[in-house]
């Protein structure tokens, strides 16, 4: 249960940096570390 909260506030993190962050290089960046820390997650 713990697992799954934190997997839907990483998701609504990622749809929020993603408005947020100017370039893309920089969200495909930051998306491929949160994506690292998905994976430690499951």
């Amino acid at each position: 249960m713990f697992a799954f909260g934190t997997k839907v506030m990483l998701a609504g993190l990622n749809s929020c940096f993603s408005i947020l962050l100017l370039t893309d290089r920089e969200y495909m960046i930051w998306k491929d570390f949160n994506y690292q820390k998905y994976v430690k997650l499951i």
